[in-house]
């Protein structure tokens, strides 16, 4: 029956397909089947989703270019052994020994030492006549929703190549308590957690490795960061503490984690809070904003929003559950800023509605909203007070009896819904007031 059934889903999605230049709708896809049951179908599982996933970015500020894994040439020394010229190299990384077997046919020659930062500080893990390759470190970004790799040149510092992806710890949850919850009511969530984000980070490093023609030979080293919660779902660290007061985090220090991706180390970035991370401590370096004279504000409107404010010599920071809404996760027609995307909405003196839409030359079709969008759309509906102080349609209003005469605002399955724009296979594109409520609750 089950089997059928699916085969029929198929069939009813195909024939919708071939009705919209062969591109099944975005939007979920909603089916009665026999004896009463439903289907849904998420519209991300469908063939006509992209996901969208944005890595550009851009340093403000000069950086000192000192790697975790990296080579110092010692000159050869007349009469100095590599012992001796190790212990050099020891004495100005603070080190108190030199670690490993010295071989005496390096007596007299240049030598090359190769120095890594691990959990206790520097150390020497080689030493060799010749110069070894150039090798290359990933940085990566681990974001409740999205994560995205950079793939490093450890001696010049360029960016080679860089991808992103969603955290495949969504399939477990939208948000950081959601996964603080599992975590909660079952211990074995933890573990889950961590290899469903290290999986992630592993497809995007050798993304990068191959478009770059390089292997996992050539990386020496992973940092990430996150907030406080991905660092130690990471780690997998239970984040149960960071649930309840007073939010109390099992660390907030540099971590040193030993091979849980591949064979490479991982660095986890110190933190400041429960909830605010690594990912803000680091961006407010490399934004520059630490430098700023200031009032500065740096702003993360993410999956988790944070709020640093840099006044004087202070630091001022604080956080709030944004939800994913404005990422357009968990609305009806919501998705990432990408191609297809309504990006802008405005409704003119007349109550017209005019959109906006992100590479129409891609994707002459609108495939759904997106955050700008959504925001528009609770200013001018407001402004024409389409949407009354709590978020409904007022259908009372010149507005609402203009899109009920036009059948634009119509009574969906959770309330009433306005009709933005036609979509692929003629699909409706619309904000419903379940959206609304959301929308709110993440502003």
């Amino acid at each position: 029956l089950v089997r059928g059934t699916l085969w029929n889903l198929q069939g009813e999605a195909r024939h919708a397909s071939d009705a919209s230049a062969n591109l099944p709708t975005l939007r979920a896809c909603q089916l009665r089947a026999p004896h009463g049951a439903t289907i849904r179908v998420p519209g991300r599982s469908l063939l006509g989703h992209e996901p969208q996933v944005v890595t550009n970015f851009r340093l403000n500020v000069p950086r000192a270019h000192d790697p975790l894994w990296q080579v110092i040439e010692v000159p050869a020394v007349h009469n100095a052994s590599t012992q001796d010229a190790l212990a050099f190299v020891a004495r100005a990384l603070g080190l108190e020994e030199v670690g490993g077997e010295v071989e005496e046919k390096f007596r007299g020659n240049t030598i090359f030492v190769t120095i890594e930062y691990g959990e206790n500080g520097w150390r020497i893990s080689e030493t060799n006549p010749h110069k070894p390759p150039t090798h290359l470190g990933a940085a990566i970004d681990v974001g409740t929703t999205t994560i995205a790799v950079l793939l490093v040149d450890l001696h010049s510092g360029e960016v080679l190549a860089q991808a992103g992806a969603f955290n495949a710890q969504m399939h477990s949850g939208d948000d950081v308590l959601t996964r603080i919850n599992l975590c909660m009511n079952d211990k074995g969530e933890v573990g889950k957690l961590q290899r469903a984000a290290a999986e992630t980070i592993q497809a995007l490093v050798e993304e990068t490795l191959r478009a770059t023609q390089k292997s996992q030979d050539d990386l020496a080293c992973y940092v990430a960061a996150g907030n406080t919660t991905m660092q130690h779902l990471l780690a997998g660290v239970d984040p149960t503490s960071m649930g309840y007061a007073p939010f109390t985090p099992q660390f907030l220090n540099h971590r040193f984690l030993p091979s849980i991706l591949s064979t490479h180390n991982v660095h986890l970035l110190p933190g400041a809070a429960a909830y605010v991370g690594a990912d803000l401590t680091a961006g407010i370096l490399s934004s520059g904003l630490i430098y700023d004279d200031g009032p500065s504000l740096l702003v993360d409107v993410g999956t988790n929003g944070e709020i640093v404010l840099k006044h004087g010599e202070k630091l001022w920071g604080c956080a709030t559950a944004a939800g994913p809404a404005f990422e357009g996760a968990g609305l009806s027609n919501g998705m990432r800023a990408g191609d297809g995307a309504i990006s802008h909405i405005v409704f003119d003196e007349q109550f017209h509605i005019q959109t906006e839409q992100i590479h129409p030359e891609k994707q002459p079709k609108p495939l759904g909203i997106c955050g700008s969008a959504y925001l528009d759309f609770l200013a001018q509906a407001r402004r024409i007070e389409l949407l009354n102080v709590a978020g409904r349609f007022d259908r009372e209003s010149d507005a609402g009896k203009v899109m009920l005469q036009k059948g634009l605002l119509t009574q969906g399955e959770w309330g009433w819904q306005l009709e933005i724009a036609r979509g692929a296979g003629r699909s409706s594109i619309f904000v419903s007031e379940p959206d609304v409520a959301r929308l709110l609750q993440a502003k």
